[in-house]
């Protein structure tokens, strides 16, 4: 086994990407429960630009022990009832403020510095991939285990593209003679020409339907356009996208481009991907990786949107727990609790083909941002997104168990892990915390199954 080196991922600490890293931590594998017959399903929901102060489940708690408890928070309901069905972390970081470079933590294990891109946040199509080729990711380990892997959502990692000239390019600058080296186009057969060479479907995803990045209409370097797989969804040209909010388009895009309807579109293909995943009746396990960009700027939520032939208003909804009316930002936030919501009641209603068992038993469900806000309540602590304090990279992280609800105070650093073979993620591990915590043990659990772990003697609880 090879230990090695995780930045500050949320839960995602549980998983390997294989490098080097120092060996002042030991893990060991523990016996799965007995009650767990199959590897779980997974589902990672990273939302955009979304705080402490952006989900209720914090309403109340103290972010450490000078902090004063916090007093208002936007209501979320669906975030509720997740915290209350698992564990709730309320000292969990990002890898960075940023979005590309938290992205690249979240899917490598690395520390975005290890990149070319340090910090910032690159272009969307104009950028070329932050991951290198052959570099291990959560959804490469999990393939080579049997899981199906699939995407759904904003990728912000970069591209290379095919070439108008039929070769591979890589495009740092979004201006429009760069576009125009771009292969776009309706393919012989039908459907799109393959215009990707490397992006999602390179680094472990067997399916991905998404965006690059962000959707700023009138920045260049964003793109106004779906894609799937490797081709885009219908044929973007340089400005071609409608006007937006009354902005003129700028840069790649489709003619029938609606930024109103991205989270709907996105919603309904997650929970169509779940009920064919269970219609197909395989043995294999899923793994989701679900990236909506709300609440991200441009902040132009859908009076209503429907999901799977249902009805659900979201303009003017968002409300704040002392009952203040909130802008088009949150309504953004209400739009993403909504969808934490029919994903959990698609987990209850539909059986796991491989246990004859609702989905939520045998699922992993990990929900988080790729950064902290700043800008709502952040129970005392400073900084905004961008910025190198904590209110930057602390963001709202919760997960659903089969056990009773539990409050882990501290997620901060696990930084070394050991990826084993069967399961797929490690059912248990016992962490010892060396030199950074010299004598403190603790048993550490996915708690989709775990009990809620006790303090540890040494310090805060710490997964």
């Amino acid at each position: 086994m090879q230990l090695i080196k995780l930045p500050v991922i949320c839960l995602l600490c549980l998983f390997v990407a294989k490098y080097s890293g120092a060996t002042d931590v030991s893990l060991q594998q523990a016996q799965v429960p007995p009650n767990i017959q199959v590897p779980p399903n997974i589902i990672v929901m990273m939302v955009d630009d979304m705080g402490i102060g952006d989900a209720s489940p914090y309403l109340g708690q103290t972010l450490g022990p000078a902090s004063a408890p916090i007093t208002k928070t936007l209501l979320t309901p669906n975030l509720e009832r997740l915290a209350a069905q698992g564990v709730l972390f309320t000292d969990v970081h990002t890898a960075s403020s940023m979005c590309s470079p938290s992205r690249y933590a979240m899917l490598t294990g690395r520390y975005p510095w290890r990149t070319y891109n340090k910090h910032k946040v690159i272009g969307d199509w104009a950028a070329q991939p932050i991951i290198s080729p052959g570099r291990p990711t959560l959804a490469t380990l999990l393939r080579q285990n049997g899981y199906r892997t699939v995407a759904f959502g904003k990728w912000h990692l970069g591209f290379t593209w095919m070439g108008s000239d039929g070769q591979p390019t890589v495009i740092t600058t979004g201006n429009e003679a760069n576009w125009n080296k771009v292969q776009v186009g309706v393919a012989p057969g039908g459907g799109y020409v393959t215009s990707i060479v490397d992006g999602p479907l390179v680094h472990g995803f067997d399916y991905f339907f998404g965006l690059g990045g962000n959707f700023y209409i009138d920045k260049a370097y964003s793109l106004k356009s779906f894609i799937e797989n490797n081709s885009f969804v219908g044929v973007p040209t340089w400005n071609g996208a409608p006007s937006q909010q009354g902005v003129r388009s700028v840069g790649p895009g489709v003619a029938g481009w609606d930024q109103q309807g991205i989270g709907e579109q996105l919603l309904n293909k997650v929970l169509d991907y779940i009920d064919a995943h269970v219609a197909d009746g395989n043995g294999a396990p899923f793994f989701l990786y679900y990236t909506p960009n709300a609440n991200h700027a441009p902040h132009d939520p859908a009076a209503q949107i429907v999901v799977q032939g249902k009805q659900f208003p979201i303009l003017n909804q968002a409300r704040f727990s002392d009952g203040s009316d909130a802008r088009k930002r949150e309504d953004m936030v209400y739009e993403n609790d909504l969808a934490v919501g029919l994903l959990l009641d698609k987990l209850v209603a539909l059986n796991d083909p491989r246990t004859g068992r609702p989905l939520r038993e045998s699922t992993l469900f990990i929900f988080t941002s790729d950064n902290g806000r700043g800008g709502s309540e952040t129970g005392g602590l400073r900084g905004t997104k961008t910025s190198l304090y904590e209110a930057a990279t602390g963001r709202p992280s919760s997960s659903p168990g089969r056990t009773a609800a539990c409050r882990v105070e501290r997620l901060t650093a696990l930084t070394l892990a050991r990826w084993t073979s069967t399961p797929v993620l490690p059912h248990c591990l016992v962490i010892q915390w060396g030199r950074t915590r010299p004598g403190t043990a603790l048993t550490c659990c996915p708690p989709c199954w775990a009990k809620c772990p006790a303090r540890s003697s040494n310090g805060p609880t710490r997964w």
